[in-house]
C-alpha cells in the first residue's frame, strides 16, 4: 500500500543533524536491550512474565508465522488487542516483515472497525479470542465479509503458534522514515482521520519524556491506558527505551491499580485524570503502601486543580500535567522544578525541540497572554493524514506548523501555557482519539481514561471527587464522573468545541461586540 508522508525535507534534514532523529527502528532497540539485559523482566501482565531475550525471541517466531501467512512489505495490518503482552509481540514483529501496523481501541466495534479497516486498506486484522466477554471472531468472520480487502484474520491464539525464528534472509529492514505505524483520530469534524507516523517521529516523542522524567533501567511503569492507543503505547516504547520494566492491566480498576503500585513497586504512571479521581476515592487508598511512587503524569483531559491538590496532599510523588495528541505526541508539560502552585491549572511549557505558537486566525502570533490557537511544529509532529488532501491543507501551515484546533494562553513569561478550556473550568476530553458510544447509548468517554469500562464512565459515590466536562459551545451536561456525558456526533465522536468559534467568542469578549457571522475555518 502506498503511504505518502508530507514532512519537510529541510526540516526532517535539521532533526537529523541536530540528532533528534536517530535513525533507528523499534526492534534495533529492542535488539540492543536485549543484548544488554537478556535475563530482566521486561513485561508483566494477568497471564505471565517476560524477560527482553523471551521477548525478543518471541517476536521473531511471530514474524516468521506472520510471514509464512502470506503478510509482507507494505501491508496494513490492524492489531486490535487488549493490554497484555500479546500487543508488544505483534507490533514489533511487524516491522521485521516490513508491514505497517494500524493500532486499535479494544473496545471498538463493528461500526468503528469496518470504517477503519476500508479506509486503511488493511490486509490482516489481529484480534483476542476473549476479552472482556465479547466474541471477537464472530465480529472478525463479519468484518471480513464487509471488508473486501481483508484477507487474513488472526487470533492471538494462532500467534502462539510454534514457528522458528525469522531467518536472516527473510528479515525487512524498514527505513525510519519509513511509514510504520497509523491510528485515527476521533472524527470530530468529520469522518475519522488516518494519522501517520515513522519511527523518527515516534521514538524521539518517548526519548524526550524519558528524559525529562528521568526514566531509568530501575523504574517500573504501570500500563492501564490502552496500547492499542498513542500514549499507552508510547509509554511502551518508554519501557523498552530505558531497558526498564512494564505491569499491563488491561481492565483498570481503582482498587487493582492501587494493589499492583504496591506489589510490584511501582514507579511511574501515565493516565488520564478520572482515574487519579477513582484512586483518590477508593477505600483501599489509606492502606496502601505508595511509597514507590514517583511520577504520576496525567493529561487526555484537563485535570480540575481541586483534583491535583487532592493528589498531591494524599499521594506520594511528582504529579504532572502533560498535553499532547496523536498528532503530535508530547507537547508541552510541567517539569519537576516548578512550583506546584504556580502551575496547577497549566498544562506546562514546550517539551525538548518541540516548537509553540499561540496563533490568530491569520496565522499571526497573538500578544502576551491573549488566547490563541496552539500550533506545533517539531520532531514529533505527524507526517500528514493519508488520503485526505483537505485535510492537510487545512491543518499545515506552508513552513509546516501544525494547527491543533486547540486554544491556550500563556500566563508567564517563563512560557507556560493554560488550555483556554482548563481556565473555563471546561475538562472536557481532548480530541485526538474517542470510544465510540456503545449502541443502544448515547455515553462517551475518552479512551486514555480507563476509569471508563466498556465505553461508559464509571461510577463516583455522592460527595466524592468529580471531574466537570462541558460539551460544545461550553454547553454543561452531567458533571460527575459518574455520568461525564458529551454531545455525540453521528459519526460516533465528540462535538468539541473547536477552535473558530471559541476564538472568535474570545475575541468577541475582549472588544465587546459580537464575531462575525461566519468566522475562518481553522484546523482539521
Amino acid at each position: 500500500m502506498a503511504l505518502k508522508s508530507l514532512v519537510q525535507p529541510k526540516l526532517a534534514a535539521q532533526y537529523l543533524q541536530r540528532g533528534l532523529w536517530t535513525n533507528e527502528t523499534f526492534f534495533q532497540v529492542l535488539e540492543r536491550q536485549a543484548a544488554a539485559f537478556p535475563e530482566r523482566e521486561a513485561f508483566c501482565d494477568a497471564r505471565g512474565r517476560i524477560t527482553y531475550r523471551a521477548l525478543k525471541e518471541r517476536i521473531e517466531r511471530c514474524a516468521e508465522f506472520l510471514r509464512r501467512s502470506g503478510i509482507g512489505r507494505g501491508d496494513v495490518v490492524t492489531v486490535q488487542l487488549p493490554n497484555r503482552i500479546d500487543f508488544p509481540v505483534v507490533f514489533f514483529a511487524l516491522e521485521l516483515i516490513g508491514a505497517v501496523a494500524n493500532k486499535v481501541n479494544p473496545d471498538f466495534r463493528l461500526r468503528e472497525l469496518e470504517y477503519i479497516l476500508n479506509f486503511s486498506g488493511s490486509r490482516a486484522y489481529v484480534f483476542p479470542t476473549e476479552f472482556r466477554g465479547f466474541d471477537y471472531e464472530d465480529m472478525a468472520r463479519t468484518l471480513k465479509g464487509k471488508c473486501k480487502g481483508v484477507t487474513h484474520l488472526l487470533s492471538d491464539r494462532e500467534l502462539q503458534a510454534d514457528s522458528p525464528p525469522i531467518a536472516a534472509k527473510h528479515r525487512v529492514h524498514m527505513d525510519p522514515d519509513a511509514i510504520f505505524r497509523m491510528a485515527f483520530t476521533s472524527g470530530t469534524t468529520g469522518d475519522p482521520k488516518c494519522v501517520l507516523h515513522s519511527f523518527n517521529t515516534t521514538l524521539y516523542a518517548s526519548r524526550l519524556v524519558n528524559a525529562d522524567m528521568r526514566v531509568t533501567e530501575k523504574d517500573v511503569l504501570l500500563i492501564y491506558l490502552p496500547m492499542g492507543l498513542n500514549w499507552g503505547y508510547l509509554t511502551l516504547l518508554q519501557t523498552v527505551l530505558a531497558g526498564a520494566r512494564a505491569v499491563l492491566l488491561e481492565r483498570f480498576s481503582a482498587a487493582t491499580a492501587l494493589e499492583l503500585i504496591e506489589k510490584e513497586r511501582v514507579s511511574y504512571i501515565a493516565t488520564a485524570p478520572a482515574s487519579i479521581v477513582a484512586m483518590l476515592n477508593d477505600a483501599s487508598l489509606k492502606t496502601r503502601d505508595l511509597s514507590s511512587l514517583r511520577v504520576v503524569i496525567t493529561g487526555g483531559a484537563s485535570a480540575a486543580v481541586e483534583t491535583i491538590r487532592s493528589y498531591q496532599a494524599s499521594v506520594h510523588g511528582h504529579l504532572i500535567e502533560l498535553y499532547g495528541m496523536l498528532e503530535t505526541g508530547f507537547h508541552t508539560y510541567t517539569r519537576f522544578e516548578d512550583d506546584p502552585e504556580a502551575v496547577n491549572g497549566t498544562i506546562g511549557r514546550v517539551a525538548g525541540e518541540m516548537e509553540l505558537r499561540l496563533i490568530d486566525e491569520r496565522g499571526a502570533d497573538v500578544p502576551q497572554g491573549e488566547i490563541g490557537e496552539i500550533a506545533a511544529r517539531g520532531p514529533t509532529v505527524h507526517l500528514g493524514y493519508h488520503d485526505n488532501p483537505e485535510a492537510n491543507a487545512q491543518a499545515f501551515t506552508e513552513d509546516g506548523w501544525f494547527r491543533t484546533g486547540d486554544l491556550g494562553r500563556y500566563v508567564d513569561r517563563k512560557g507556560n501555557v493554560q488550555d483556554h478550556r482548563a481556565a473555563q473550568g471546561d475538562h472536557q476530553p481532548r480530541r485526538q482519539e474517542i470510544l465510540p458510544a456503545r449502541s443502544g447509548g448515547n455515553s462517551l468517554c475518552a479512551p486514555e481514561d480507563p476509569a471508563c469500562r466498556d465505553g461508559r464512565p464509571a461510577r463516583c459515590a455522592p460527595g466524592r471527587a468529580q471531574l466537570p466536562v462541558r460539551g460544545a459551545q461550553g454547553r454543561r451536561r452531567a458533571a460527575s464522573c459518574g455520568d461525564r456525558r458529551v454531545p455525540q456526533r453521528p459519526g460516533g465522536g465528540l462535538q468539541a468545541a473547536r477552535a473558530p468559534g471559541a476564538l472568535q467568542r474570545a475575541a468577541a469578549d475582549r472588544h465587546g461586540k459580537d464575531p462575525p457571522a461566519h468566522p475562518a475555518r481553522l484546523g482539521a
